[in-house]
Protein backbone atom coordinates (compact mmCIF):
# COMPACT_ATOMS: atom_id res chain seq x y z
CA UNK A 1 0.00 0.00 0.00
CA UNK A 2 2.88 2.38 -0.84
CA UNK A 3 1.75 6.15 -1.83
CA UNK A 4 3.59 8.43 -3.32
CA UNK A 5 4.81 10.62 -1.26
CA UNK A 6 7.19 13.75 -2.18
CA UNK A 7 9.61 14.86 0.49
CA UNK A 8 12.34 17.28 0.30
CA UNK A 9 14.03 15.34 3.26
CA UNK A 10 14.36 11.77 1.18
CA UNK A 11 16.15 8.64 2.69
CA UNK A 12 19.28 7.33 0.65
CA UNK A 13 19.80 3.59 0.53
CA UNK A 14 21.26 1.84 2.13
CA UNK A 15 22.50 3.99 4.59
CA UNK A 16 19.30 5.59 5.08
CA UNK A 17 20.90 8.83 5.77
CA UNK A 18 18.82 12.42 4.47
CA UNK A 19 19.75 13.13 0.70
CA UNK A 20 19.58 16.92 2.62
CA UNK A 21 21.23 17.07 5.86
CA UNK A 22 22.86 14.00 5.95
CA UNK A 23 21.33 12.89 9.57
CA UNK A 24 19.41 9.39 10.36
CA UNK A 25 16.05 9.22 8.07
CA UNK A 26 13.57 10.45 9.00
CA UNK A 27 15.44 13.70 9.93
CA UNK A 28 13.71 16.52 11.84
CA UNK A 29 13.36 17.94 8.04
CA UNK A 30 11.53 14.87 6.99
CA UNK A 31 9.13 14.41 10.18
CA UNK A 32 7.81 17.76 9.89
CA UNK A 33 7.51 17.09 5.78
CA UNK A 34 5.39 13.83 6.86
CA UNK A 35 3.69 15.63 9.60
CA UNK A 36 2.49 18.50 7.27
CA UNK A 37 1.63 15.71 4.16
CA UNK A 38 -0.16 13.19 6.49
CA UNK A 39 -2.04 16.12 8.99
CA UNK A 40 -5.56 14.78 8.34
CA UNK A 41 -4.65 10.62 8.55
CA UNK A 42 -2.48 9.76 10.85
CA UNK A 43 -3.14 5.93 10.21
CA UNK A 44 -1.31 6.45 6.63
CA UNK A 45 1.55 8.50 7.97
CA UNK A 46 1.59 5.11 10.20
CA UNK A 47 1.38 2.81 7.44
CA UNK A 48 3.83 4.89 5.84
CA UNK A 49 6.64 4.65 8.97
CA UNK A 50 6.04 0.73 8.93
CA UNK A 51 6.56 0.05 5.19
CA UNK A 52 9.91 2.58 5.10
CA UNK A 53 10.69 0.67 9.11
CA UNK A 54 11.08 -2.80 7.30
CA UNK A 55 13.14 -2.00 4.12
CA UNK A 56 15.23 0.04 6.43
CA UNK A 57 15.83 -3.25 8.75
CA UNK A 58 16.55 -5.09 5.99
CA UNK A 59 19.16 -2.69 4.67
CA UNK A 60 20.86 -2.14 7.98
CA UNK A 61 20.47 -5.28 9.48
CA UNK A 62 24.25 -6.06 11.14
CA UNK A 63 24.55 -2.55 11.50
CA UNK A 64 25.27 -0.67 14.46
CA UNK A 65 22.01 1.42 13.18
CA UNK A 66 19.85 -1.88 12.64
CA UNK A 67 19.02 -2.82 15.74
CA UNK A 68 15.36 -3.15 16.16
CA UNK A 69 14.34 -0.77 19.01
CA UNK A 70 16.88 2.24 17.45
CA UNK A 71 15.21 1.19 14.16
CA UNK A 72 11.74 1.43 16.04
CA UNK A 73 12.29 4.67 17.90
CA UNK A 74 13.92 6.66 14.70
CA UNK A 75 11.07 5.53 12.71
CA UNK A 76 8.23 5.11 14.60
CA UNK A 77 7.92 6.79 18.43
CA UNK A 78 8.61 10.29 16.79
CA UNK A 79 5.30 10.21 15.63
CA UNK A 80 3.42 9.75 19.43
CA UNK A 81 1.02 6.87 18.93
CA UNK A 82 0.72 5.43 22.14
CA UNK A 83 1.19 1.48 23.13
CA UNK A 84 -1.93 0.19 23.95
CA UNK A 85 -0.26 -0.06 27.52
CA UNK A 86 0.28 3.35 27.37
CA UNK A 87 -3.75 4.26 26.83
CA UNK A 88 -4.43 1.67 29.42
CA UNK A 89 -2.33 3.62 31.66
CA UNK A 90 -3.45 7.66 29.91
CA UNK A 91 0.00 8.44 29.23
CA UNK A 92 2.26 8.90 26.48
CA UNK A 93 5.11 6.89 24.45
CA UNK A 94 8.36 7.81 25.39
CA UNK A 95 10.17 10.21 22.70
CA UNK A 96 13.70 12.11 22.31
CA UNK A 97 13.19 15.44 23.83
CA UNK A 98 14.02 17.31 20.78
CA UNK A 99 11.39 15.38 18.55
CA UNK A 100 8.24 17.32 16.55
CA UNK A 101 5.49 15.73 18.60
CA UNK A 102 2.76 14.24 15.87
CA UNK A 103 0.33 11.76 16.48
CA UNK A 104 0.27 8.97 13.98
CA UNK A 105 -3.36 8.59 16.14
CA UNK A 106 -4.65 11.46 14.92
CA UNK A 107 -2.54 14.48 13.47
CA UNK A 108 -0.60 16.64 15.07
CA UNK A 109 -0.56 17.12 18.42
CA UNK A 110 2.09 19.57 18.97
CA UNK A 111 4.08 20.73 16.07
CA UNK A 112 6.86 21.77 17.55
CA UNK A 113 10.15 20.16 19.78
CA UNK A 114 9.41 19.00 23.13
CA UNK A 115 9.65 21.09 25.66
CA UNK A 116 9.68 19.08 28.80
CA UNK A 117 5.81 20.00 29.30
CA UNK A 118 2.82 17.68 29.26
CA UNK A 119 1.24 16.60 25.82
Amino acid sequence: MSTAVILVHRPSRPDWRCRVDGGQWPCPGARVELAARFTEDGAALAVFLVEHLFTASEDLFGTADGKPRLLADRFLFWAGCPTTTERALNVGPTVPETAPMVSACGGIDRFQPRDGGDR
